[in-house]
This record gives structure tokens, sequence and C-alpha cells, in this order.
């Protein structure tokens, strides 16, 4: 089994990677190809467009060929896209990045939805939780992982190495899958149009999926926020260089591994309830910090990326713990799967799509944005209980926080 959770580790982030490595050069391919701020971050946009798009193609099909058929066609489609992105590099052409973007996330898209399903063919219970984790945990690395490297690639090289080194990423994630056996044990049944759309409308109908979903987009919407954003306060408001951007962000980000390490430490002691609590509380917490230091103009680099990092200490709590309650809940795990992603990522492309038309350079904007989807978070948990099939709002008199027995 250690090598179907090494597989993983390596399939899992590639939509995150995808996205971010090539996030520390948006200033300089902005200056280079004379664009506005919010039209260089529709790149992220588009990626992400892809991403969760692919996520409602590969869950159904997966039940039709099999996992492991799908992320094959999946990473072939992410290094097509991956070379049409160079070439739009090298022809400075935007409006084929745009398009190479969606190809990537349509491809790469494939290893965050066929992971999830292929974990809870194997695994469960407890066990399931701690691979997740494990997974989860290298989404937690790579980001930062990426920021870096993207960021020395920049400086040293030039935006275009950003996407040469996508491509060899790409191509090792399309090797890896050759290493694994197909994880489906089910009978496979035949292209149904109609049975595809009465799964997913039986997954998005159980409130329990959709709450634990909607969750986890909120969670998403602090990560990519911070990505695309991250890079232009650094450069407008700190100051800072694409290589010493990429270093101080990979150590805040490290913030998300630690949170995983806590998650899997804790995970025989707490509830998955008790840790999305703990999660949610953590990042408030931190964005009420960040906030007062901003308004008292002590906020600089070295405070925003310090809590900044234990802020995303928080985020793995909630994910993680949110998806295990999702799927725990539907018999379907592809269909359950495919609905968490979709929604979660779809959540997360609306917010990064609208923030594309505000030119966001500063700390004040991006903290704000981040409280309100804390607060939204804070009422989906406590606010929304989903019971029998329907979505129970607690009333004024029910106290909002149970007992951690």
């Amino acid at each position: 089994m250690i090598k179907y959770i090494i597989v993983f580790i390596i399939l899992f982030p590639l939509g995150a990677i995808n996205s971010v490595l090539y996030a520390p050069a948006l200033p300089y391919i902005q200056q280079s190809l004379h664009l506005s701020t919010g039209t260089i971050k529709s790149s992220i946009t588009y990626a992400l467009l892809g991403y969760t798009i692919s996520q409602v193609i590969y869950g159904p099909l997966a039940n039709i060929y099999g996992r492991k058929r799908m992320l094959i066609t999946g990473m072939t489609v992410a290094i097509l896209g991956s070379i049409l992105s160079l070439i739009a590099a090298y022809s400075t052409n935007f409006n084929t990045m745009l398009i190479s973007r969606i190809i990537v996330g349509l491809g790469a898209g494939s290893g965050l939805i066929l992971v999830y399903t292929m974990i809870n063919d194997l695994f469960t219970g407890v066990r399931a939780r701690q691979v997740t984790c494990a997974a989860v945990m290298a989404v937690a690395f790579a980001p930062g992982i990426s920021s870096i490297i993207g960021g020395y690639l920049t400086h040293d090289f030039g935006y275009r190495s950003c996407f040469i080194c996508l491509l060899i990423i790409n191509i090792i994630g399309l090797s890896a899958v050759f290493f694994i056996k197909e994880t489906y044990k089910g009978n496979k049944i035949k292209l149904n149009l109609k049975e595809i759309y009465s799964g997913y409308k039986k997954a998005i109908k159980n409130y329990t999926v959709l709450k634990y979903s909607i969750l986890y987009g909120l969670m998403l919407i602090i990560i990519y926020n911070l990505v695309a954003v991250a890079p232009f306060i650094s450069t407008y408001q700190f100051k800072m260089s694409a290589s010493r951007f990429g270093t101080v962000f990979f150590f805040s980000y490290l913030g998300y591994a630690s949170g995983n390490i806590c998650v899997m430490i804790l995970v025989k002691y707490l509830k998955e309830k008790q840790m999305i609590k703990i999660g949610i509380t953590i990042i408030s917490m931190m964005l009420l910090l960040m906030l007062c230091l901003d308004y008292s103009s002590r906020l600089n680099a070295l405070g925003f990326f310090i809590i900044t990092f234990i802020m995303l200490i928080g985020i793995p709590f909630v994910i993680v713990n949110s998806s295990v309650l999702a799927f725990k809940s539907h018999n379907d795990k592809a269909c359950a799967s495919a609905i968490v992603n979709f929604v979660s990522m779809a959540i997360a492309t609306i917010s990064v799509t609208v923030l594309g038309y505000f030119s966001i350079t500063n700390t004040k904007s991006l903290i704000f944005i981040l409280i309100g989807t804390s607060i939204a978070a804070i009422l989906i948990n406590f606010l929304f209980k989903p019971e029998n099939g329907k979505i129970k709002v607690v009333s004024s008199n029910t106290p909002l926080l149970e007992p951690m027995n």
C-alpha cells in the first residue's frame, strides 16, 4: 500500500502546482505583456475553471472505464495543455495562454477527484482519514515548494522557465500512474448520461455532502486568493523580489503542512466536527489580529507572513474533516467526490474571477475578503445542521457550541 500512497502524494497536488508555480512570475508577465493586474490574474481563474469542470467529468467515467485509465487520460490532457502554455509563453500570446490554462486544469484536476475516490476504494475509517491527511499534506507542501521554485526560476531564467518546469512535472505525474493497479473492484457500467445525472442529483440532494462541500470551498477561497493576491502585495506594498517572495511564501505555507500533521496526530482523539470548529477558530482569530495590526499601521511583511503561517494551520482542520464527513454520508464515493470537488472548486473559481476585476495590491482589501469568508464558514458550520435529508437552521435558543466529549 506504500506504493499507492506515494503515487497519491504525487498526483493529488498537481492541480495546485499547476496553478501556483508560476504565481511569482505574474507581475513580470504583466509587465512583459503590458496587461492590467486583473487581466493577468485571470490566468489563474481559467486554470481553476478547467479544474472545476474536470471534477464532474472524471467521477462517473471512473466507474465506467476505471480509475487508472481516467488518470492516464487526465494527465495526458495536462501535458498537452502544458505544451500549449509553453508555446503561448514564447509567442507572448495571452489568449492562447488562457486557453492552455483551461486545458491544464481539465487534465490536472483528475488527480484531485480520482485520488480521493481511490483512497475510499482502498481504506476505511481512521486509516482513510490518515491517508487523506497524507495526500492533503502533499497539497500543503506543494504550493510552498512551487512558489519558491517559481520565484527562483523567474528571477534567474525568466518567467517562461516556469512553464517548462510544469511540463516536466506533469510528465512525472503521468509516469507515476503506471506504477499502480486499478482500485475499482465493482462492476463497470455502460455510459448512461441519465444515470450519471441521477447519481449527481442524489449526491447534491444529500445536504451533508452539500454543507461540507461549501465549507471546503470557503477554505479554498482563502488559499487561492492568497496565491493570487500575495505576489502583488509583496511586489507593490512590501517591495519584495520574486525570489524573495517565493522563499517567504514557502515558509508561510509550511503552516498548512503543520496543520495536516496536527490533524494526523489528533485524528485518534477528536471527532471530525470538533476539529472543524478548531480550524475555523484559528483562522478567525488570525484574521482579526491581522486586521488590528493593519489598522494600527503595524503590519509589515514579517507580520503578514507569520500570521498567514498560523492561519494556514487551521485550514487542514476544516478541509480534511469536511471531505471525510461528506464521503461518509454517501454510498456512491465517485459521485460524492465529484460533487465535493466541483462545488468547492466552483466557489473558489467564482471568488477569484470576481476579485480579478479589482486591482488588489494591498493587505487591507485582502483582509476584508478573508474575514467575510471566515464569517460565512462560521454561519455554515454552526447554523446549518443536516438532519434527515433536510437543512435544519439552529434557532437562537440552541447553543452553537456543543460540548467536546
